[in-house]
């Protein structure tokens, strides 16, 4: 049985992302359940210019981490918040 890890990672090979980010992007979602990985391949295999999306989202959160800015999470979260509620409204 495929996993979902590995159908992300062949629909990212069509995708916009470098290399570079494309492999970052991958050793992040490692650190997921493949459970949890079903509703991402699925995004992912309806438009895959989410990957933009979501590594965008992967790289600010990382900063925010990195730089230990409590009120820039939060302003991250809102937004992904707000685009889940969108995503399920439709």
């Amino acid at each position: 049985m495929e996993t979902h890890f590995r159908k992300i990672k062949l629909l990212l090979e069509s995708s916009s992302l470098s290399d570079l980010d494309r492999d970052e992007l991958l050793v992040a979602l490692l650190l997921v359940t493949d459970e949890q990985l079903g509703p991402i391949h699925e995004l992912l295999k309806e438009d895959i210019s989410w990957a933009d999306k979501l590594f965008e989202n992967y790289r600010s959160k990382k900063g925010a981490i990195r730089h230990d800015d409590k009120d820039f999470w939060e302003m991250i979260m809102k937004e992904e918040e707000s685009e889940a509620t969108k995503l399920e409204s439709n």
